[in-house]
């Protein structure tokens, strides 16, 4: 039996609830109005180059990065631009948003693709200096969470030889299956986008790491891999945080990335599989980064599901979508439930980075007293990345921060694991962010 590959350190194994993995993915329609962030990336924010009264076309440009860490943002649908103004965004921020009113509210979403021609690609008469810039162009980002402009990170120093690329398929996050869904529905687009990123890195090989409770995704992706040199699918224990960055290059390469270094640094490139797709529509369908696949789920809702949405598209068309009661609703999370952020505000919009939108009622939403700590070592025991969680924390708590925990706290991931074991319902991780965000600010 072949043996699946995983990190050594901690992880946890909460309940997966992946209720709509078998749930095709379905199409929305163009709402009555759209909301597009302006700054949907982790970089400067973009600068906007329209205003009031502009009428704009499908995939053209909004707003224009405003350095090399910075990404475009496009319109999604045809429409006029209503205002340009600071709104809520998902996960409680304020931030500069574009208000478009689209020329076909109600539209499906599908008929909009359908429109757009499939080019032919030959790969042999693409340089990787135009793959680059088409995909800097395009506003790709990463689309499994953080945003990381995707032309920065597929543009390492000379210095820094790559020698392997890892397409993340885990989606080790309880209830998100978006990720799933593409790789089982559209293998192949897939694989064209990784012979695109091998065109950058000739004869490197990729592997695509997929848990093992996405079945029928390792075989879809399997088969399409199969007919191509120099990509390997790699199965993966389903354990939390498989699909963090270095979690990943640990379990499919047995490499460590050092203390505040990047995969770059081992020689890796770790691109989401959405990414992938994303960066094949670009060549294939002259198609910029407008849209993407939204896991809905969450106690109330009856039907979860997995949609496909313009960019932009506010929380309350969802919820109309999916009939879920807004008197009922306790908890909204944008992402996971593990390093989702809540939302405040039903008319937020998605952004590129929206993997799902998770609504709670209150007998799903349980706020549990905080105690002090235990001493038990639970969440050092479930640390991916090794540290010292109990101990930060307290220094953390007492303002303490000595040049150790300076040094470690960085390495923190955020990923819940420490908060979700901690019997004394210690709010471990918000302790871990905020000691986090004192240190960026005093450097």
């Amino acid at each position: 039996m072949l043996q699946l590959k995983t990190f050594p350190k901690g992880g946890i194994h909460p309940s997966q609830q992946k209720i709509s993995a078998q749930a095709s993915i379905t199409y929305g329609e163009i709402p009555k109005q759209l909301l597009i962030p302006v700054n949907q990336h982790i970089g400067r924010t973009a600068n906007v180059v329209v205003k009031k009264n502009d009428v704009v076309k499908r995939g053209q440009l909004l707003a224009q990065a405003s350095g090399f860490i910075s990404s475009n943002v496009h319109a999604p649908v045809d429409g006029k631009v209503m205002k340009v103004f600071r709104f809520s965004l998902l996960g409680g921020a304020i931030g500069e948003v574009i208000q478009i009113q689209p020329d076909e509210p109600g539209k499906s979403y599908r008929e909009v693709l359908e429109q757009d021609v499939e080019l032919s690609v030959d790969l042999n008469k693409l340089t990787a200096e135009e793959i680059r810039k088409r995909i800097q162009e395009a506003g790709i980002v990463g689309m499994g969470g953080a945003g990381f402009p995707t032309h920065v990170k597929l543009s390492p120093p000379p210095e820094k030889k790559i020698d392997a690329l890892i397409i993340n398929g885990a989606e080790c996050e309880p209830y998100i299956t978006a990720d799933h869904r593409i790789m089982v529905e559209q293998p192949a687009q897939i694989i064209q986008g990784i012979k695109i990123l091998k065109k950058l890195f000739p004869e490197v090989p990729v592997y695509i790491g997929i848990e093992d409770n996405k079945p029928d995704a390792l075989n879809m992706m399997d088969k399409a891999a199969a007919r191509e040199e120099g990509i390997f699918v790699v199965p993966l224990k389903a354990k939390y945080p498989q699909g963090g960055e270095k979690q990943l290059i640990k379990a499919v390469l047995n490499r460590e990335v050092p203390s505040k270094g990047l995969p770059m640094d081992v020689g890796v490139i770790v691109q989401n599989v959405a990414t992938v797709l994303a960066i094949r529509n670009v060549f294939y369908h002259n198609r910029p980064l407008l849209e993407r696949v939204v896991t809905v789920s969450g106690s109330l809702v009856e039907h979860p599901g997995n949609i496909l949405l313009p960019i932009g598209t506010p929380v309350s068309y969802i919820m109309d979508k999916f009939n879920i009661d807004r008197e009922r609703v306790r908890l909204l999370l944008a992402g996971g439930p593990m390093m989702g952020r809540t939302c405040h505000s039903f008319e937020s919009p998605i952004s590129k980075t929206t993997s799902a939108l998770l609504f709670f009622d209150e007998k799903a939403f349980v706020q549990r007293q905080e105690n002090p700590c235990l001493r038990c070592g639970n969440c050092v025991s479930v640390c991916p990345m090794g540290l010292d969680v109990a101990i930060y924390v307290q220094m953390i708590q007492k303002n303490k921060l000595d040049d150790y925990v300076k040094e470690h706290i960085m390495d923190c991931i955020e990923c819940g694991s420490c908060t979700y074991v901690c019997p004394a319902n210690r709010r471990l991780v918000h302790w871990m962010r905020l000691g986090k965000r004192i240190i960026k600010r005093e450097n």
